[in-house]
């Protein structure tokens, strides 16, 4: 059995809340968390991970994070929001990224809830450089929309529920198996273009 659990109660929100904070820097308010699917990485007995899927029929956080509200017609016109669900709020704690299985338990958890969705599109977005490059990987994956949100870069993507298990594997397959070999797109192709870090 994967070592990842739905969180309900409210002392595991408020304390997924509060390590999601620390890590991404980002705000998380907890009436969102209340309002989704919430599951959290426990590796001896401690809270080291998680993600959060919510349906993004009545709102989305990665729409308000990493879209300007100019640029928000775009994405609707790409996928039919009322048949999505926003991937969003994934972190693991730094220590735990070093042991490659435990933060791969997250992606395969992903992969088994999605399969067994009802929606149609995954949607999900980061302003993190490395994250972009890592979504990026999976040749399913479409790019919509690149962005500046305080100063920032900000990538987002979505893909179709029934290639959310190569999405996930071209993800994780290098991880557990370092002679798995990829056919990937390139960050540095004119599609998947990063644009420089802001200084």
């Amino acid at each position: 059995m994967l070592p990842v659990k739905k969180l309900s109660s409210q002392e595991e929100l408020m304390s997924f809340c509060q390590l999601y904070q620390q890590v991404s820097g980002l705000h998380l308010d907890i009436e969102y968390l209340f309002q989704s699917n919430v599951y959290g990485l426990i590796v001896h007995q401690k809270l080291v991970g998680g993600y959060v899927l919510h349906p993004t029929r009545h709102s989305s956080r990665t729409m308000k994070y990493f879209v300007a509200p100019d640029n928000r017609s775009q994405i609707t016109r790409q996928i039919n929001l009322e048949q999505a669900v926003e991937i969003c709020c994934f972190w693991i704690s730094r220590k735990t990224k070093n042991f490659k299985f435990h933060s791969s338990y997250l992606w395969i958890d992903i992969a088994i809830r999605t399969f067994f969705s009802r929606e149609n599109y995954y949607f999900y977005g980061t302003n993190s450089r490395g994250l972009a490059a890592l979504y990026s990987i999976p040749r399913v994956t479409k790019l919509m929309h690149i962005d500046t949100i305080n100063g920032r870069s900000t990538w987002t993507f979505y893909t179709r529920k029934h290639q959310m298990l190569q999405c996930i594997w071209s993800i994780i397959g290098p991880r557990i198996n370092p002679f798995y070999k990829i056919k990937t797109n390139s960050i540095w192709s004119t599609k998947f273009y990063l644009p420089p870090l802001k200084s």
